[in-house]
């Protein structure tokens, strides 16, 4: 997530992170730099040991 560019203009940004100590480290250190540049930050996690696209992919089926 260091590598992600944020637009000049802020606005909302929602960050859907893994599940895991990287994870969570990862998108709190993304927040804080979006926050300080003046956007509207919410995170959602990833339950502990997973990842998004795990549970997407599975379709509904018990993730």
């Amino acid at each position: 997530m260091r590598g992600l560019y944020l637009p000049h203009e802020p606005g909302r940004l929602t960050i859907a992170s893994d599940g895991d100590t990287a994870g969570r480290e990862a998108a709190h250190a993304l927040a804080k730099r979006a926050y300080a540049a003046g956007w509207a930050v919410s995170q959602l996690p990833a339950p502990e040991g997973r990842d998004w696209n795990d549970i997407i992919s599975k379709k509904g089926e018990a993730a």
